[in-house]
Formats: structure tokens, sequence, C-alpha cells
């Protein structure tokens, strides 16, 4: 450790119009050498009054603050102080002060190290956070609607698996890959098939979602509708991208009980507000 930059509060003015602080900066040279043309720059999130220096200058462009004494030099083993105002309410935590400092002198950057603000008033009334009850089936992304219903359905490695609209095999194969990836012992391992038209219950059928339902929608490559029952599953979209993402809220939904796979009764609809995500 060469140099050392300490900052103080001095008083603090909530009262004032803005509110204000008065701070003291300390810059220690802790080698035996003395400086010569000695700016600082500094990173600070608060507003420094260039007025209200007790010596010297300082200049500010958002964070960044260069501090230029009014006297040039700093010997060996000596310290440098300046006060200044700074536009702030009272200061109550120890990261409110420099984020980061540099010092340029004898026409070379030196690094320096920053020590915890010291602060008028720590602050004293302890946080809380609140208690947050968890999602009763927590989907990402969340999706536009959820309704939940009682029941569930539980798969089995006989359910079967169908694309009624050809787009969704990929859709279909991948739900199958994952259910075998994520639950090796429940011993999924549904074989999608394509199928013009399905009747009956107990399976999962990925079908095209009906022009009505779509009336509303911007984005309709992303929609999809997931429904289930204790009869069933529905996930309805009408391009492979729709699939994909009923498919995803499907696997977040299901339940590991024992070595059987269930699914909680819902019904969800969703569709992207925009073209893109993230």
């Amino acid at each position: 450790m060469t140099y050392r930059l300490d900052l103080s509060v001095i008083n603090e003015y909530p009262n004032d119009t803005p509110p204000r602080s008065r701070m003291g900066l300390t810059l220690h040279n802790l080698t035996d050498c003395p400086l010569d043309q000695l700016p600082i720059a500094v990173l600070f999130d608060r507003f420094i009054n260039a007025k209200t220096p007790s010596q010297g200058s300082i200049e500010q462009v958002g964070s960044y603050c260069v501090i230029t004494p009014e006297h040039q030099t700093l010997d060996a083993n000596q310290s440098l102080y300046i006060e200044f105002d700074a536009h702030t309410p009272p200061l109550r935590f120890l990261c409110a002060g420099f984020k980061d400092a540099l010092l340029y002198a004898n026409g070379e950057q030196y690094s320096v190290m920053l020590t915890p603000i010291n602060l008028a008033h720590t602050h004293t009334t302890r946080s809380s956070i609140p208690d947050v009850h968890p999602a009763e089936h927590a989907i990402i992304p969340v999706p536009k609607s959820v309704r939940h219903q009682p029941g569930y359905f539980t798969l089995s490695p006989t359910t079967p698996l169908i694309a009624v609209d050809p787009q969704a095999l990929p859709a279909a194969q991948w739900l199958s890959n994952e259910w075998v990836r994520m639950y090796p012992q429940a011993d999924i391992a549904l074989d999608p098939r394509h199928q013009d038209a399905v009747t009956g219950d107990h399976a999962i059928l990925l079908r095209p979602l009906p022009d009505s339902a779509l009336r509303d929608i911007t984005h309709r490559d992303e929609a999809y509708q997931l429904t289930v029952t204790d009869q069933g599953v529905v996930i309805q979209a009408c391009a492979e991208r729709g699939f994909i993402h009923g498919c995803a809220s499907l696997l977040q939904l299901c339940q590991e009980q024992d070595t059987q796979l269930r699914i909680p009764a819902i019904k969800i609809s969703d569709a992207p507000r925009f073209a893109y995500r993230g």
C-alpha cells in the first residue's frame, strides 16, 4: 500500500434544499518520494458542488470527478486534506463512498487504496424482507393467463403422445427426450407419432390452435394454450415454436411422486407481447 484515500462525512444538512453533506477527503502519501502535479480522479455517485472545495478545484461529469489540489506537491509520508459539499440526503451505508480512484502524479498513473467511508451516523433501523409465498405452479416465463383446476393427470409408459399437427412433431420428440433425461426412474419413454384425427382420453395431444383463439394475438408463432385435466393433456399452437413453449411449460408442471409423474390440472394461455425475447 503506497497511497490511501479516506472520505469522511463531517456534517449533514438534511433540511437544506437540496439536502447536502459536508465531506472531507484525505490523501495519504505513504511512500518515501514526493508527488508533483497530482490531480485525483474518483468515481462518486453524488453531485459535488464545484464552488465548495476548501482548496483547489473539482470538475465532475456524471460519476467521474477530477479533484485538483491548490498545492501540487505532496511530500513523502504526508497527507492532503480537502473539504467539499455533496448534494445528497444523509448517508447511512458504507458502500456510499468513492467507488474507485486513481492518482495522476509525476507524469504517471497510480492506483489508490480506498477505505470505507466514515459515516456521521450509521443506519440503525433493521431492515426486514417480507415473506414471499411461492407460486402454486412456477412457470418461466410467466404466462399471460393461468387458471388452476382440481385434480391431476398421471403419466404412464403407455400414455399416447400424439402430434395431430405435423409441425408439433419436433416439440413432441423433445418433450419425450426431456422426460427420459429428467426423470429416468419414472420409466416414461413415450414414442411421439403423427395422427390426423384423434379421439379418446388419457393422451397427450398436440394440435392446431383455432383461429378464434388467435384473434387478438399479434405474434402468433410463439402463442400456445395448454390444458391439463385428469383425463389428458392438450397443447395447442399454430407453429413449431408455440408447441415448444407449450411443452416447456408442461415440463415445468411435472411433479414426481414415488416412481410416477403427475401434472396438476390447469389451463394456460400465453403469447409474447413483443417479437423478441430478452
